[in-house]
């Protein structure tokens, strides 16, 4: 048993800590021609986290006239009631079997098992609230009532891999393997989105504001009719795994290996505004005339969205929901020199393709300098199907390595 204390991870609006208690067990046996390997782990999750978006305010300007004179256009801010500190537990259990056994003097196989499930997060203040349908006007808090439900109850992973000494000389290796891998729903996840939401966060937004201290104006602002998250969770996202490989013991420590390794992403997790303007439908006071796309139009110096179908509850509405897929295929090789008279080089190329909806995740796992997982469409998942944004079809790279005499 030990017990283990780490930061929170961050974005750019997001800090806590995170501390989990972990009793881990783990058993071998080893009887004939199998080596048998067992063990659990629960993991007590205690996840306190802040979030704050615009807490000392941002300033938008039409033109970069207006900006050098100091006329903005709109001041965005956080309401001073503001209330973005969460915390988060769950407990999550997980065991797991796996046996390797050497069926044949030349085939040896690897059989596993694991099963791990989560139980439905809560907030331990009873500050966890989300707008549940589209027509609500208001969100729903959820006390400290578990406001996800538990889709990890039937998350079992087999893996299944072998390994097959062709001439029984262990100079020509066959392998290949599969394993199924579950994304838990984790505060990693849903934190972010989670928190802000009414009526624990407000946001004021204020037109042609005093400069530079429309903050003064905070005490007495009404807060402004903004967006909302919600996290629909229907799947546990997973990924499959695979691979075939073919080994040859080249003599004089040289190894050659060629292979195929693929994976498909299933129920990944990507968003979009349930709560988007209705195309081709202009706002009430755009001039006619004016120039429009598919959702807004061009009025003045100002970009008017079109009429939402909820105007009056929320302006967007973040949809969170695992419905994104993923696959990945490549051809890898290598050529390994094991080191003998002070020298050893290694030659790897892969051949790949990823293609997916979302090349990224959400809440706090959506990393710096990365595409979002917002869908280009919010009417159409597919149009945003294509090469993933870390796709390279060419990957070549070697190294060596002399020691000296």
């Amino acid at each position: 048993f030990f017990f283990q204390a780490e930061d929170g991870i961050r974005d750019s609006s997001v800090t806590g800590v995170q501390t989990c208690a972990l009793p881990i067990y783990d058993m071998t046996f080893i009887r004939s021609a199998h080596s048998l390997k067992a063990g659990m782990i629960v993991k007590n999750i205690r996840a306190n986290k802040q979030s704050d978006n615009s807490l000392t305010g941002t300033y938008e300007f039409a033109t970069l006239a207006n900006f050098l004179a100091g006329r903005p256009l709109l001041f965005e801010s956080e309401t001073l009631s503001v209330d973005s500190f969460r915390s988060w537990r769950q407990t999550l259990y997980g065991f797991y079997l796996q046996d390797e056994w050497k069926a044949r003097p030349k085939l040896t196989l690897n059989l596993g098992l694991r099963y791990e499930f989560v139980t439905a997060p809560i907030e331990a203040n009873g500050k966890a609230a989300m707008l549940l349908d589209i027509l609500d006007k208001d969100t729903t808090v959820f006390g400290k009532k578990p406001f996800l439900p538990n889709v990890s109850k039937k998350n079992f992973s087999p893996r299944i891999g072998f390994a097959y000494d062709v001439f029984g000389n262990g100079h020509t290796a066959v392998r290949g393997g599969f394993g199924l891998y579950y994304d838990q729903i984790l505060p990693v996840v849903y934190s972010q989105p989670a928190i802000r939401n009414r009526p624990f966060f407000s946001r004021v937004l204020i037109d042609n504001p005093p400069y530079p201290n429309a903050a003064a104006l905070l005490p007495s602002a009404t807060p402004s009719l903004v967006g909302a998250n919600n996290i629909m969770v229907t799947d546990n996202p997973y990924l499959m795994q695979y691979n075939f490989s073919v080994q040859r013991d080249l003599g004089g420590g040289n190894i050659f290996t060629i292979g195929y390794v693929g994976s498909q992403g299933r129920h990944l997790w990507a968003q979009h505004d349930l709560n988007a303007p209705i195309p081709n439908t202009p706002a009430t006071g755009v001039a006619p005339g004016s120039p429009c796309g598919l959702l807004a139009c061009l009025s003045g110096t100002r970009i008017v969205t079109n009429p939402r179908p909820n105007p009056a509850g929320v302006s967007f509405l973040v949809y969170f929901q695992p419905v994104g897929t993923s696959n990945y295929n490549s051809l890898q090789t290598s050529f390994n020199h094991r080191f003998s008279r002070n020298f050893q080089s290694q030659v790897s190329y892969t051949w790949g393709k990823s293609m997916d909806q979302v090349s990224n995740s959400i809440g706090l796992e959506a990393g710096q300098g990365q595409s979002g997982t917002g869908a280009s469409n919010p009417y159409s998942r597919a149009y945003d199907y294509g090469r993933s944004t870390f796709d390279r079809t060419h990957n070549f790279t070697a190294n060596a390595v002399y020691s000296l005499p």
